[in-house]
């Protein structure tokens, strides 16, 4: 049933992201991290549930920023670097996570082995999800620095 509702709610953010984007007025950085922030959330709060029905709850919450996470990596990504470097940096995004892929199973396995706890492993996922989230709020910050200047070269003081 979890594994069901993180898929849904996948889709769904998929889908209502591409909604919000299109009809509101929201810069993709400010969603993408208002994403990483939740997600990160909700990765903390997972091993404190011991109810199915909110940890239910709670994979739908993840899997619906995920979802979010998923749709604006690419149009982020262009934002960033421009149309011609996508190609170039999406390379390397894949390749990084492609390396988290195959690094993080047996990565988990170990601190597991070493604490016998998954607890650690949530408080790594958080820690992780909190560093990308963090990176992003400082995108944030110079994406705000840098559309006040273009506004004030737009518009001159006599």
């Amino acid at each position: 049933m979890i594994v069901s509702v993180l898929g849904i709610m996948v889709s769904v953010g998929q889908m209502s992201v591409g909604l919000i984007i299109d009809f509101l007025p929201v810069p993709i950085i400010y969603a993408y991290s208002f994403a990483m922030v939740l997600t990160c959330a909700v990765v903390a709060v997972i091993p404190l549930v011991h109810s199915v029905y909110i940890l239910a709850f709670c994979a739908g919450v993840f899997g619906f920023f995920i979802g979010w996470i998923i749709s604006l990596r690419t149009i982020l990504l262009a934002d960033l670097v421009g149309v011609a470097n996508l190609t170039h940096v999406f390379g390397v995004v894949a390749f990084f996570q492609g390396t988290g892929f195959i690094v993080s199973p047996p990565l988990a396995g170990l601190l597991y082995d070493y604490t016998q706890s998954y607890m650690a492993l949530f408080m790594l996922c958080t820690a992780s999800y909190g560093l990308a989230a963090i990176f992003t709020l400082i995108l944030c910050y110079f994406y705000r620095k840098q559309d006040s200047q273009n506004s004030i070269k737009s518009y001159p003081v006599n």
